[in-house]
C-alpha cells in the first residue's frame, strides 16, 4: 500500500513541477516585452522629447511641423 501511495505522490510532484516550468516559459515573453517597453519609454522621455523642445524653441520663424 505504501509503494502505491508514494508513486502517486511522486507523480503529483512531477506534474506540479512540469506545470510550474510551463508557466515560467509562458510568462517570459510578456515580461521581456514590458521591460523593453519601459526602457524605450525612458529613452524617449530622456533624449527625444528634450531635443524636440530645443528644436522648436530655436526655430523661431519656421513652421511648427518642421521640427517634428
Amino acid at each position: 500500500m505504501l509503494d502505491i501511495l508514494l508513486d502517486k505522490i511522486a507523480t503529483y510532484k512531477e506534474k506540479t513541477e512540469s506545470i510550474k516550468g510551463k508557466i515560467k516559459k509562458a510568462l517570459f515573453y510578456p515580461t521581456a516585452v514590458i521591460i523593453v517597453a519601459i526602457i524605450v519609454t525612458i529613452v524617449i522621455l530622456m533624449f527625444v522629447i528634450p531635443s524636440s523642445r530645443s528644436c522648436s524653441a530655436a526655430s523661431g520663424d519656421l513652421p511648427a511641423f518642421t521640427c517634428w
